[in-house]
């Protein structure tokens, strides 16, 4: 609504009014108790008030003061509050296009309906990491990425449609955001041991974690279809959503076939299960004592506590066919992003002519919470498993507090938080390289954090059982930290599995971490830092050369020490170790290739906003004011203009 006032002057100012009526009982139910229900917070404009000129006419016309749901001003984020006049909540409303190519990006405000759906991720990685724990082998590794790509992918879907398009507020993108989170939430509570996943014929846990996948990627599938029919924004918006419909269909019929696969297996015999079932559960020496038959409810008892085990037993007519498939549904979609991007699309900046930009600011905060999220799954990993009195036992727990503490650092400080200094905005190929790399980067995050545990546990086991836990505190830590029951690998061939995931994924993640820094800067800027007028640059190259090697001999060393150390306490103190010696060999590349941009010649050739930005330290918020024009007019004297201040 619009309200137009005079002052004492003659002048007329003109403003605009939230005006917003109270919905039905069953709206504003749904209002409060949705996770997506701070319109403010959710639903963001690029099209920005701060660059007014660049609007197209089909974009809607943000207001002058954004103030409507929310506490605070804009400070630099951009709403999205829409005049929805005597509606006040609607039933549906069109999507929007984010931003046009050349336009300037503003930054998406917090929003919480995305934090919200990141913490069914937290589980996922829980479970994720309880799998490679109970069968650390080749197999649970498949098993691992058969279950983490499927799952990562539905994240980075809704990421990519997110960072170009918005929705307002409406019931029917509510509701279609709650159906999305219960998909996700069906798909973690089945991620669960190799032996359950790979029985179909036994469990209908296979069946049920595909199905809901496949689901996922359907509801995926539906909000490009939405765009392509109804979108407010560019006819590229359409173009670009048809090539996404696309390889998300190939993706759907992967996923879809293993939902079909598992459900042959399960129902396609029932006489047969059922004897299966009782053969196995009525043989297992899981736990030794126990040899009787069960009921059903006993035998999914069994089987959840079956789970916590190490290693796996083989079970009759078990099939890895549907795990394949759902691998096979996460390939075609990297496969299909690095053939479309790398080798389709136009080149030179042509590009920009068939796709839509995406907000690379709201991408950096997307994957920064992301990655916090794989962190706090080693965390977890630390923090939630059985004690023991061995002075070992807690020499490792330090070392993988501080480990993932410092890891931290490395990340944050090796990532840019401006847009301009990202890979994706470098260039499209860096991209899609940076996208891949995430990938394996999150994953390597989890299995690293899941072997903190593993090591830990070693101690636990060599406590004595009668001290460690009463009958109550062994059924809470199934529940929270994995089984208090032996595991079924010998001492010495866990403890070398062990060692085989520890040293593997801590070395993953440092090559991921440096790889990631070359698709950010590029290998001539990178080298361009050893070039200086006012030094030796021939000794600098040196050093640079030196610095190199020593980082890749780390990585190396890490990804060879199973071969010549298992012992979990070791592996915890040589992980820390490697660890603090990537901070030193950060500080010397820093103090010798520079730090202060004041005093360093920029390499010819080197965006210096680039250069300045992967400098900066990204985890501190600075104070700043944002000058904003307030502009009135009158009814025939001209225009007044006047500056609000805010901090």
């Amino acid at each position: 609504a619009h309200k137009n006032t005079t002052n004492k002057d003659g002048n007329t100012t003109r403003s605009e009014e939230s005006k917003v009526l109270q919905p039905s009982f069953f709206l504003h139910i749904l209002s409060v108790a949705s996770p997506f229900s701070c319109p403010s917070d959710i639903f963001h404009s690029i099209q920005s008030h701060s660059n007014p000129n660049r609007r197209s006419s089909s974009s809607p016309s943000p207001p002058t003061i954004t103030m409507t749901g929310d506490s605070h001003p804009n400070n630099g984020h951009h709403h999205n509050e829409e005049d929805y006049g005597t509606l006040g909540f609607p039933l549906y409303t069109r999507p929007v296009q984010r931003q046009k190519w050349g336009e300037r990006q503003s930054t998406p405000h917090t929003n919480f309906g995305d934090t919200f759906f990141d913490l069914f991720y937290v589980a996922a990685a829980y479970n994720l990491g309880n799998l490679i724990r109970q069968d650390p082998s080749w197999r649970g590794l498949l098993y691992f990425a058969g279950c983490f790509w499927p799952t990562f992918q539905m994240w980075s879907s809704k990421l990519y449609y997110d960072a170009r398009y918005y929705t307002r507020d409406d019931l029917w993108h509510r509701l279609y955001d709650l159906a999305t989170i219960i998909t996700l939430a069906t798909a973690v509570l089945h991620i669960r041991s190799v032996d359950i996943l790979s029985t179909p014929e036994e469990n209908m846990d296979m069946f049920i974690f595909a199905l809901s996948v496949a689901i996922g990627m359907l509801l995926s599938i539906g909000r490009f279809v939405e765009i392509i029919i109804n979108v407010e924004g560019q006819e590229v918006a359409k173009v670009a959503s048809k090539r996404d419909v696309v390889y998300l269909i190939v993706s759907f019929g992967f996923y879809l076939s293993a939902a079909i696969v598992a459900a042959v297996k399960h129902f396609g015999d029932d006489d047969d299960d059922s004897a299966g079932t009782d053969a196995y559960y009525g043989s297992t020496d899981t736990y030794k004592n126990d040899t009787t038959q069960h009921d059903d409810g006993h035998l999914r008892f069994l089987a959840a506590a079956a789970d916590d085990s190490y290693g796996s037993t083989t079970k009759p007519d078990e099939t890895d066919l549907p795990i394949w498939l759902c691998i096979g549904g996460a390939v075609t979609v990297n496969i299909g992003l690095i053939v479309l991007v790398c080798f389709l699309l136009p080149s030179n900046g042509r590009h920009k002519e068939v796709t839509v930009p995406m907000n690379v600011s709201f991408t950096i905060h997307r994957y920064g919470e992301f990655v916090m999220l794989m962190l706090g799954e080693t965390v977890l990993s630390l923090l939630i498993v059985d004690t023991s009195e061995s002075s070992n036992y807690y020499k490792a727990f330090f070392s993988g507090i501080i480990s993932i503490t410092v890891l931290e650092y490395l990340h944050f400080r090796s990532q840019p938080h401006k847009a301009d200094a990202h890979a994706m905005r470098r260039s499209k190929e860096a991209g899609i390289a940076f996208s891949m790399l995430m990938q394996l980067y999150s994953a390597a995050l989890i299995v690293l954090g899941t072997t903190y545990k593993m090591i830990l546990y070693e101690f636990a086991y060599e406590s004595d059982y009668s001290k460690r836990r009463s009958l109550f505190g062994g059924v809470l830590a199934r529940f929270l930290a994995g089984s208090d029951s032996s595991p079924k690998y010998p001492t010495d061939e866990r403890q070398q599995r062990i060692a085989h995931l520890f040293g593997g994924s801590m070395a993953l993640v440092w090559l991921c971490m440096d790889a990631m820094i070359l698709t950010h800067r590029g290998i001539k800027d990178n080298l361009g830092r050893c070039r200086f007028e006012n030094h030796d640059s021939t000794n600098k190259k040196v050093m640079a050369c030196v610095l190199v090697l020593i980082r890749f001999g780390l990585i190396a060393l890490l990804a060879s020490l199973s071969q010549y150390e298992t012992a979990p306490v070791y592996l915890a103190l040589i992980g820390l170790a490697g660890i603090i010696c990537q901070v030193i060999l950060r500080f010397i590349a820093t103090s010798q290739f520079g730090d202060d941009d004041d005093d360093r010649v920029i390499p010819e050739g080197v965006n210096a906003e680039s250069y300045r930005a992967a400098r900066a330290w990204p985890n501190t918020t600075q104070a700043r004011v944002v000058r904003k024009k307030v502009v009135s007019s009158n009814s025939g004297n001209g225009s007044v203009q006047s500056d609000e201040q805010h901090a």
